[in-house]
């Protein structure tokens, strides 16, 4: 039981329109190409029209304004917005007026083929941007070089994504594996090869491993037609009984 009504919570608002990656011509064409055209674009401004329309109802409900932490568009359509349990439950009472499909409450936050050559330059990077659920608190392009296209901590909106822990070092290792290519070791005998040496890497950093951060990168990984998704998802000291 919450017994703090101040604390606030992350909490996932679907709606009832589709998603991009439903759209058959978007399964075809990949979805950062078919939001670059005149149809995809014209799919993405409904939907986003439609999830401010909904936006504006839930800020007239709570009487207050809201600015959602990341917007889900390709996997689901939604978005994900910080509310007291009280706020919750207001929502969830006027479920027959509001047009949501599922709202979903999270964990406590404190507030608020291989390819050849590559291709995710940072001209395309920085195009498809304003598409990603991160685009209303990104500052700067979230590119880093030609091997690191993009880089993003999503709980803190910048391309930071170490951690000072020197026992995490999970990312680095299963990097090293798959695309490592030994480019940036401080010496010259030093040689690596991964099994996708001249692939990219896509960054995304969720250290709290929150259900927010996670379908936020998941969204993204369909708008930078990401080819394959390494999720490692663990813990230490925990004895796991059946199915997670």
């Amino acid at each position: 039981e919450h017994t703090d009504p101040s604390a606030f919570y992350a909490a996932v608002i679907t709606l009832k329109d589709k998603a991009i990656s439903e759209y058959e011509e978007a399964r075809r064409m990949g979805i950062g190409t078919f939001v670059q055209t005149a149809e995809g674009q014209n799919v993405y401004r409904i939907l986003i029209e439609r999830q401010n329309l909904l936006l504006a109802e839930i800020e007239m409900l709570l009487e207050r304004n809201i600015v959602p932490s990341y917007r889900y568009t390709a996997t689901i359509n939604g978005f994900c917005i910080d509310i007291t349990e009280a706020e919750y439950q207001k929502i969830l009472g006027e479920s027959d007026v509001l047009d949501y499909s599922g709202i979903y409450l999270g964990l406590l936050t404190e507030t608020p083929e291989q390819k050849s050559t590559p291709t995710s330059t940072k001209e395309a990077v920085d195009r498809i941007s304003s598409y990603l659920s991160t685009r209303e608190f990104q500052k700067d392009s979230y590119y880093v070089n030609e091997k690191l296209p993009y880089v993003v901590n999503y709980e803190n909106y910048t391309t930071n994504t170490y951690r000072s822990d020197p026992e995490v070092i999970h990312g680095s290792h299963v990097s090293g594996i798959a695309v490592g290519n030994g480019a940036g070791a401080a010496e010259s005998d030093y040689e690596i090869n991964g099994n996708a040496p001249n692939a990219q890497l896509v960054f995304m950093g969720n250290p709290g491993l929150r259900t927010e951060t996670i379908l936020a990168s998941m969204d993204d990984c369909l708008y930078l037609e990401v080819d394959v998704v390494n999720c490692s998802f663990g813990t230490q000291g925990v004895m796991l009984d059946g199915a997670v």
